[in-house]
Formats: structure tokens, sequence, C-alpha cells
């Protein structure tokens, strides 16, 4: 044994010939180099010969027995002959040659290797070939079953061409009793030889990114192959969809139908989970309500997604849980009942109907679906306090006549099958609803998330062909058998698809923004600026990755294996284009049948918990004598405008009695309100009569004159308006317990579109009102009607007469002097009558809008104290019934976020049962 230095190497065949050179110079010895190999050189010289078997001639290296050679080799051989073996280690192999790949580029473990030469004493090669096989023994025994036998070509790449494991039946006919246990090749002939394995991901190949198989993207024809073009094609589609969803979404904006900076209110809502489904029910969750109470609601948005909704869904349901025990809110009961009674097929039909509809009010408005639910219309009928209602004036107008049209879609989305299945199909079409209005995620957001789930699905079913066998060209279908069922590339495709809906989801979650606190307006940009920059990096890259992924992968795709990524990825192209939203109509459209078929009175009385007035033939109109509607008339036309407001309150503060910060709306009425409009100026105000002429002839109302001595006072508002009639556009509800000031705080700041009125109090402190007159008179609100019951009812026809001790401050009460007959009861009180008012008001609104005179929605405006006691009075009560009823815009005033924040718990614990009146008679009424 002889242990020479390594010298400097360069290449594989460098450390070979060193090795070659050095066993020469010691001929029949073991030569070992270190780090670099072992080499041997033995003679072809008879002596040495060992007994032959099988005409071959068996060589050792060593103790071991290292080839055999067919005798014909030998025949004619000079003596100056040398049969050496090499065996190299495998670190220099791999440190000098690189990571061994074969000539199709698939990546190999190498287990040991050999050159085998014949060589004359000069180091000069001797060319062997042989037509019978030469044996090599490259190792000793493997555990590795699969190992494989190649030879390094002259371009340094491994190949198996005319190279093959020997097996052990051929060896021993071979060798005979030399033959020695391990692995052997056979050849033609005779080079550098090695045990090669492929590694265990040869047939479950994750390395589409490597470099090698990347440098197939410049080097490879791929994108002019059917599918390469398919692949393209989808990237430019989707590239294409995403510029149009951004001019989308710059339209809605330049129409002012919604904008990010909608999303910032004073009164924030309580934050809640999120679904991808439904991205608009992540506005916000009400807060945690007691147990009981979570399926007793009955009125607005069982899913309501603002926190103001949530607390007047509550309180609704306590209204409706006091309204049980009376009269008046019979009608308002019913539909709680009728939804308790109604078997659970009726419900589940309801929710498809509902569905249905959703869809074909969603189409009408380019709306989209989820956003309706959650801020317009839904299963438990018209929501209330809808923030984005409140927030687009655009949005409010195209809502405005829905009370009359909704009727008209739900009636023709039952009748017309054909019609009711295509609406379907587009609603759960993936691309049409994109492009529709969605208030908490943008189009164009939610086109790149559609792109990122579809390239995401295509990448993911990519990843799957080349892990589970042959379809890259780096694998073989001999060596990687698979099964190449259609069905099998068809479930990949389908679980492409669902797999990839947990990216889907996270970036819907990363996407959304929900409403937030307008007096953090300045940190909530920079936080939603630096949420789009990630949202849009993180999807611009996740999506660029998913397509690097594929064109690698198409690069590195087999031509005969075509047709297995066209029809995975045809699979994932139709079935979410076609086949999910077809699947989805059918299954929708099956339900909707069975609903008619089952229920086929849906369609001609809706279930009363949706909230549909519906046109009934032959249905009676409500029986009113003469006087009755002749009332119901003249109080809806006393409707006070906001710069009458404005004026009395500057001459309130005026006033002894008056202290803006203690006065409350009793005390106004009683020492203001009342002796103000017995005499208005220096004019009787028996001089003043009422004049409904105008009004009534064009609802078709007539009644006899009243006779002008019997008019002792009048409503103040009809004073201001010199007894011309005003019809009101806003119902005000508030208690006469709260602080003046903030009523008509509450009234102005439902003018000027501002949630709460804390802003609009500090403006009222200014002299003059300067600033708050010319902010009204900017946005055309100085002629807005009002009805407030303190300046709209005919205060000396009730309670004039009725003179409390004194005031909040202790000021005594002056009685009034008139001598108006009192009507507490009866065709001429006014005071029982709102029900009917609100509904004329409404209808009256509504011929108004048809007719192109009005635009905006007649609704009611709740003005809340500070203490929430309003809804602990009963005419407040009453007139929140009829509003819900009649589904009226409610628009809730507050203070502010802190008071809300101050009363929450008082509001869950409210028991409107217990509800208070000035006249326990009241609760009669």
């Amino acid at each position: 044994m002889v242990v020479v230095t390594p010298g400097e190497v360069e290449t594989v065949q460098q450390v070979t010939q060193s090795l070659l050179n050095a066993s020469l110079q010691h001929v029949e010895k073991v030569v070992i180099v270190d780090g670099v190999g072992v080499a041997s050189a033995v003679p072809f010289e008879a002596s040495d010969f060992l007994p032959q078997v099988s005409a071959n001639y068996v060589g050792r290296s060593g103790a071991n027995v290292s080839a055999g050679l067919p005798m014909q080799l030998l025949n004619g051989s000079e003596g100056d002959r040398y049969l050496v073996f090499v065996s190299l280690d495998d670190a220099i192999v791999a440190e000098q040659a690189g990571q061994p790949e074969s000539d199709s580029g698939r990546k190999l473990q190498l287990l040991g290797s050999v050159d085998v030469s014949v060589v004359r004493s000069d180091g000069t090669q001797v060319p062997v070939s042989s037509e019978q096989p030469i044996f090599i023994r490259v190792s000793e025994p493997l555990a590795e079953p699969n190992a494989i036998c190649a030879f390094l070509t002259a371009e340094g790449l491994w190949s198996r061409a005319g190279v093959r494991k020997a097996t052990e039946d051929e060896l021993r006919n071979a060798l005979g009793e030399y033959y020695a246990p391990g692995f052997w090749c056979a050849s033609t002939h005779l080079t550098i030889f090695a045990a090669l394995l492929e590694l265990a991901l040869a047939c479950s190949n994750v390395e589409v990114l490597s470099p090698h198989m990347l440098q197939r993207l410049q080097d490879s024809t791929w994108y002019r192959r059917t599918p390469g073009i398919m692949v393209i094609s989808t990237m430019v589609c989707c590239t294409a969809i995403v510029l149009l969803a951004m001019v989308a979404d710059r339209r809605v904006q330049a129409q002012h139908l919604w904008k990010q900076q909608f999303l910032l209110t004073a009164v924030p809502p309580a934050r809640g989970p999120c679904l991808p489904c439904n991205p608009c029910h992540c506005s916000g969750k009400p807060s945690a309500a007691p147990a009981k109470d979570a399926k007793e609601v009955a009125g607005g948005d069982a899913d309501m997604a603002f926190e103001p909704q949530g607390l007047w869904a509550r309180t609704m349901h306590r209204t409706m849980t006091w309204a049980a025990e009376g009269r008046a809110a019979t009608i308002s009961l019913a539909a709680e009942g009728v939804l308790r009674g109604r078997s659970h097929a009726k419900r589940m039909g309801t929710k498809v109907v509902v569905r249905g509809v959703l869809q074909a009010l969603a189409a009408n408005l380019r709306v989209e679906e989820s956003s309706l639910r959650g801020h317009v219309w839904n299963g438990q009928g018209w929501v209330q306090g809808s923030l984005a209602v409140a927030k687009s004036k655009r949005l409010a107008q195209l809502t405005a006549n829905l009370d009359d049209e909704l009727p008209q879609i739900f009636t023709s989305w039952g009748k017309r099958r054909w019609w009711r299945a295509a609406l379907s199909f587009w609603a759960c079409h993936p691309l049409v609803p994109m492009f529709y209005v969605c208030f908490h995620i943008t189009s164009a957001k939610r086109a790149v998330i559609f792109s990122a789930f579809l390239s995401g699905s295509l990448a993911l079913s990519a990843l799957f062909m080349s892990t589970v066998g042959g379809t890259l060209d780096a694998a073989s279908d001999l060596e990687c058998p698979v099964d190449d069922s259609a069905w099998r590339f068809l479930m990949i495709g389908l679980a492409s698809m669902v797999l990839n809906a947990g990216p889907r989801f996270f970036l819907f979650r990363l996407g959304q923004r929900p409403f937030a606190a307008e007096a953090r307006a300045n940190s909530q940009w920079r936080a939603w600026l630096r949420d789009d920059a990630i949202f849009w990096l993180f999807a611009v890259a996740l999506v660029g990755f998913y397509w690097l992924f594929i064109c690698s992968f198409l690069a590195n795709l087999l031509p005969t294996d075509d047709w297995k990524c066209m029809l995975c990825f045809a699979t994932i192209l139709v079935g979410k284009l076609f086949i999910s939203p077809f699947c989805r109509m059918c299954f929708h459209l099956v339900c909707a049948e069975a609903t008619l078929l089952v229920f086929p009175d849906v369609l001609a009385a809706p279930p009363p918990e949706l909230g549909l007035h519906m046109d009934v033939k032959g249905e009676e109109p409500k029986e009113q004598n003469e006087v009755v509607r002749r009332k119901i008339v003249e109080l809806a036309n006393r409707g006070i405008r906001v710069r009458d407001l404005l004026d009395f309150y500057q001459k309130v503060l005026q006033e002894d009695f008056f202290d803006p910060e203690r006065s409350t709306t009793h005390d106004v009425v009683r020492h203001a309100i009342i002796p103000w409009s017995l005499k208005s100026g220096e004019h009787d105000t028996d001089e003043v009569l009422v004049d409904l002429d105008q009004l009534t002839s064009s609802c078709g109302l007539s009644f006899t004159d009243s006779e002008p001595h019997e008019l002792k006072g009048l409503a103040y508002a009809s004073v201001v308006n010199n007894s011309q009639p005003v019809p009101a556009l806003k119902m005000v509800t508030h208690g006469w317990g709260n602080i003046f000031r903030h009523l008509l705080a509450a009234v102005f700041a439902d003018a000027l579109g501002q949630e709460t009125y804390d802003v609009t109090l500090e403006l009222l402190d200014e002299p003059e009102l300067k600033t708050m007159r010319s902010q009204l008179a900017s946005m055309g609100k100085m002629d807005t009607p009002y009805w407030i019951c303190a300046f709209s009812v005919n205060q000396h026809a009730g309670i004039c007469g009725r003179v409390p001790e004194a005031d909040t401050l202790g000021r005594r009460f002056t009685a009034c002097s008139c001598a108006m007959p009192k009507f507490f009861t009866g065709d001429e009180c006014e005071m029982n009558k709102f029900d009917d008012m609100i509904e004329y008001l409404r209808e009256y609104n509504a011929q108004e809008r048809k007719a192109g005179r009005e635009t905006e929605r007649f609704g009611q405006v709740v003005a809340i104290d500070l203490a929430f006691e309003l809804f602990t009075r009963i005419w407040c009560v009453a007139e929140l019934v009829q509003a819900e009823k009649l589904h009226l815009p409610q628009a809730l005033k507050m203070h502010s976020l802190s008071s809300r924040e101050r009363c929450l718990e008082k509001l869950r614990d409210l028991d409107v049962r217990k509800a208070q009146a000035s006249y326990e008679a009241d609760r009669d009424l």
C-alpha cells in the first residue's frame, strides 16, 4: 500500500488521470491519495491471470474482484498493457463535477464511482469495446434497491446509454466461484462508472423552481404549446380584469356612490368576525346581548353591521314585547308571532326567496348582494340606521323608492322562472358581482383575490402533477409508473380549487375595511394606507410566484403529457367560471321551485317580517271619517323649516326663563311655544285660517271649513308658516324631558349629515349662529321641513289648560288664556293620530318622488338624550313602532360616542313595558 499526497486538480478526468499515473508508478500495489481516491494497476500477463471461467478474464483491485472482461479483448494483446482500477472519492467527484445530473437534468445521488481502463505503461489509453458485456464492480453491496448504473460522458454528464445494472445470475455465470457480492454494472466499453441513486424526489419532483428548470423558461418553446397558450391567455385576462375593476372603482367614486372616507363615522361599530363569502358582515357586530334576546329581535337585520343598529334592534324587541300587551302594537308583534309559528321548511323557503330577491335587487342597483343584506334589506326586513345609506347620498337616492319597487321585484322574481335562473347564475358567477359596489372591499381588490385564487389553483394542480409521477421530462414514466386515468387529473383540479380557499380567505381579511372612528381619522388613514400597501405587495408577489411556478412547470413538461396539464387546468377554469355557478344556480333554482310549489301563497302574501307591502286587488282602504282625515292632513302639513328653528332659538335665548344648559323641551313649550302661538306679532291668531285646499285636492280629500271664531290658538308651525301647508320631510322623535338645546342640535346634525350632535351643540353657542346658518345654507338645508310635536301639534287644543307647578329651574308657569276646546281623545284629538299621520306623510312623499318634485325619502330622526330616557316614553315608543312597521329610514342622533358607551348597559336592561307617560290615560291610546 502506497500513500500519495494529492495535487491540484480541476476536473474529474484530471483526478482520474492523476490516480492512474500514480498506480502505474506502483504496479500491483494499492495507491491511496488522501481525499481523492484509491487506484491499482494489474499487468496483462498470463502468469498473473486468475483461473478463467466462461471465457472471461477476472481482474482484482487489491483483495476484491473488480472486473470481468471477455477473453477476446486479450487476444493479440501486447505485453505493455495494464488493467487499472481507480475508485474515486465521492466528495471529490461532487466538488469537481457538481451535483450529479442525468442528461435529462434529473438530480442524482452518487453512491460510488470507479474508473476501469486499459492503459500502456506511458499512461495512454487503449480503446476497449466489446459486443459482450464487460462487468465492473462499482462498490460494496448497496441497501438502496433503486440504484442505477451510469457513466460520465465527455461533457461531464452522467448517462445510462449502453450501461446497466448486472444481475446476480449473469455474474455467477460469467465469474463463477470468483463472483464477489457488490454493486456490479454491465457495459460495452470502459470509462468512469458510478452507482447513482435517483433522489427521493425524482418521482416526486417539487424542484420546479430550481435553477436548471428555470433556465428552460428561456430555452424551451413551451409558450407555443397548447398549455402555454392557455396559461398566457389566462394571465392576460386576469390582468385585464384587475384593470377593469380599477376603472369601475374610479367610476363609483366619481359618482359619489361610495368612497373610502364614508367608512369614517363618529359612532364606529363593534368589530366582529369576517367571512369571505360575506365581506359586508365585517362592518361590525352588535355588542354582546343577553342570550335570551338573540332570537327575539323582530326588526332590522339579525346580522346588523352597526352598533347603533344592534342597540336599535334590541330596543325594538323590547318595544314589541311591551306592545304585545296593548292594542297599539298588535300589528307590530305579528311578524314575530308568525316567525315563531312557521314551520322550519317555510323558514328555509323564505331564506331562498329572500336570497333570490336580493340577487335581483343587486342586479338592478349594481350593489353587491351582501352589502344590500347588511345595509338595506334582508330576511328580517328593512335595515334601520344604516351607516352606509346615511353616509352616501347617492345610495340613499338609489334606495329611496325601494319600498315601492321591492314588492314588484319580489313578484317578478316569483313568476319568471328563466329570469330567476339567469339572475341566480350571474349572482353566483365570480366575475359579474365583482364589478358591483361593495362597501368594505373594492372591486380591484376582489379582482386581485380572484386572480390569486385562479392562479393559485393552477399552481397547486401543477405541484400535484409534478409530485406524483413522470409529467416532467426530468422523470420517466417507466421509473415512476403512475395511473394516467383522466379522473385522476380531474380530481387534482378540483382538489386544487378547494385547498386554495385558505389563501383566498386570508386575502379577504387583509383587504377588508370596516367602519372606523372619525375622531382618529389621521391615524386610521395611515393604517389603511399601510394595510393597502401590505395587501397589494403580498397579493402581487403571491400571484407572481404562482405564475412563475406554472410557467416553469410548463417549460419542463413533457410534450406527451400536455393533455394531462390541459385536463387539470381546463377543469379549474371551466369549474370556476361555469360549473360552480351553474351548480349553485341549479341548487337555488330547485329550492326556489320547491318553495313556490309547497307554499304558493308566499308571493301574494310574503312573510310579515320582510316588510313588503304588496298591492292586493280588492283591498279596501282604511275607513276614516271626514273629520279624522282632515285632522291627519292638517297635522302632516305642519312641518317647521330649519330656518324657523334657528330664529326660534335665537329668540328664546333672549328670554329670562331659558337656560341653554338646563331648560328642557317641556319648559320651552310652556314658557314660549304656547304663548307665542297664541299671538304672532300684532296679529291675533283668530285672524289666521288654515288653508289646506292645495293638499286635499291632490290627495282626493275634502272637508268642511272650520269656523274662524273657534280658533283661539294655533300650532307654532302654523304661525311661522302663515298657515300655509308645509308637508314634513322628517319626523323627529324626542322626549320632552330632553334639554331643548340638545333637541335642536340633533335636528341640525341631521340636516348637516352628522352622526352625533356634539359638534352642532358647540355651534349653537356662537353669537347669531353665523357658522350654523352658513353651513346649512351651503348644503341647501335651510328650508328642510321637520315635524316636531312640540311645534307641530296645536298645544292649545290639548295641554295648555293643564299647568304644572314649576319648570326645571323652579319658575312657575303662566296659565294660557285661550278659549280653545281641549281634545284628548276622539276625532278632533291631535295626539292619537301620529301613526296615521306618519303613514300619510310616507305615501305623500312617495307620490312626490314619483312625480319628480322630491328626491329625498321621508324618514325619522330619533333625537336621543344623554340619559337615553327617550325609550321609556310612551309616545316615543309608539312613534318608533310605527316607523319600524313602515320601514322608514331611521337616523339615530346621539350626543357622542362616549354617551353611547355610558348608556349601553342601561339599554340592555331596558324594559319598555314600564314606559312612562305624562298622563296615565296616554298608555291606553
